[in-house]
């Protein structure tokens, strides 16, 4: 039985692809109309000429088709544990390591219409890092696609804000420098995250000295393709994004280039901010200056919607350190912050070991 092999090494013309279908059907006769037509529809998501020239970092991903009887064999699907805008996520048993790992499984419908899945797997597959979620497996079939994860049991760091208000600073700067070595990680092998946020940063487990995890890399893109560049989340977005979104044409998509990696350090700026205070460094009002409502409100409120004074304090970059609660922040920390919310450098990567 010949497999059906999903290769973005190197992006298929449509002749070749008839070609290699009919050449099929002489051998192996497909088993149903059905079959034939879901080849010819992921072909159309995955396969155009202009997806090696679009997202580089494909050239890594390579998909082998497989039955359910083979993923049953391989794993044990247990109970639901999530479910995101593309499939569930259920709690998993690998047959062979006895590992328990995370399965987001999502249908051929979903597969086909959305080709950031299988960049954001060819991703992972490329990195390889104790502070990245890790990529266990891929499992495609008829009708299926099966996403194998590291299973992360510890809580966001979103989640570890609120409950702890903020981190004293010793603790911040062990978080602030396992982020730091992921992102030189995801640099240094050519991809960007693009949405850098706490919500994104889990614990591995409950343990109190366990790693954090970089995970969500739906948005995330190879530093050679910079340009669609309007993603993202309001409140970590680098003003060069707000820039380049005014003076796109109306409608567009693809705007002016933007530096991706830069983006990922103003990001950092951002969320090294809130661990040390436990507010954010811009705000969507005037009454969110108000100190009591700083130490009291979540900080996620700042970011509700997009303002045009939210949108100014970005693109002007002051950043201000408010008393009290900046008063026991060493100048070292202070000074990293300033170097990653500068306005009109490139922000390239600080050490981890620096400050």
């Amino acid at each position: 039985n010949s497999g059906l092999h999903l290769s973005l090494d190197i992006p298929l013309e449509r002749e070749d692809w008839n070609r290699e279908c009919q050449t099929e059907r002489r051998h192996d006769p497909p088993r149903n109309a059905k079959r034939e037509r879901r080849r010819s529809q992921l072909h159309e998501a995955l396969f155009t000429t202009s997806m090696k020239k679009m997202h580089p970092i494909l050239e890594t991903s390579l998909f082998e088709e497989k039955t359910m009887s083979d993923f049953e064999k391989m794993y044990t699907k247990k109970m639901s544990i999530g479910e995101g805008a593309t499939g569930k996520v259920f709690l998993g048993v690998s047959k062979s390591t006895g590992e328990e790992v995370a399965i987001k499984e999502i249908h051929d419908k979903v597969l086909i219409q959305n080709r950031d899945i299988i960049r954001e797997v060819s991703i992972l597959k490329s990195l390889s890092h104790e502070n990245i979620i890790r990529l266990v497996d891929v499992v495609l079939t008829a009708d299926v696609l099966f996403i194998i994860m590291e299973l992360a049991r510890g809580p966001e760091l979103f989640d570890a804000i609120c409950d702890k208000k903020n981190y004293g600073e010793a603790d911040a700067l062990k978080v602030i420098r396992m982020i730091c070595r992921a992102l030189h990680h995801m640099h240094t092998s050519g991809v960007c995250h693009r949405d850098l946020k706490p919500e994104n940063i889990l614990y591995a487990s409950e343990e109190p000295d366990a790693p954090i995890k970089l995970v969500d890399f739906g948005l995330s893109t190879s530093t050679a393709e910079l340009t669609e560049n309007s993603l993202g989340t309001l409140g970590y977005k680098a003003p060069e994004l707000f820039e380049a979104a005014s003076v796109a044409a109306p409608g567009k998509k693809f705007l002016l280039k933007v530096d991706g990696k830069a983006c990922d350090m103003w990001a950092l700026g951002v969320i090294s901010y809130i661990l040390l205070c436990g507010f954010p460094p811009f705000f969507s009002e005037d009454h969110f200056k108000d100190p009591d409502f700083q130490m009291n409100a979540p900080f996620w409120i700042f970011f509700n919607e997009e303002t045009p004074m939210l949108r100014e304090q970005i693109c002007n970059g002051v950043i201000e350190f408010p008393s009290p609660a900046w008063d026991n922040v060493s100048e070292n920390a202070k000074h990293f912050i300033q170097q990653l919310l500068q306005k009109g450098t490139s922000r390239h990567f600080l050490s981890p070991e620096s400050n």
